[in-house]
């Protein structure tokens, strides 16, 4: 059973080709992950926004 602090995304894969790793922080408007590219192994932070209605995936490229 989930301990209900765990959060959904890490491990999930989106666009097929990156994982998402951990959370690196989390404000109002929504969370920071830091994700894998899994072909290259290249670190991304990704930040997920979150509505009702829909989610959107912003990548920033740094060297984490």
């Amino acid at each position: 059973m989930k301990s209900r602090h765990e959060d959904h995304f890490i491990g999930r894969y989106i666009f097929n080709d990156y994982r998402i790793n951990k959370k690196l922080d989390e404000g109002s408007f929504g969370k920071v992950y830091v994700a894998s590219n899994i072909k290259t192994n290249e670190l991304f932070a990704v930040k997920i926004v979150s509505n009702r209605m829909f989610i959107i995936l912003t990548f920033y490229k740094k060297n984490l």
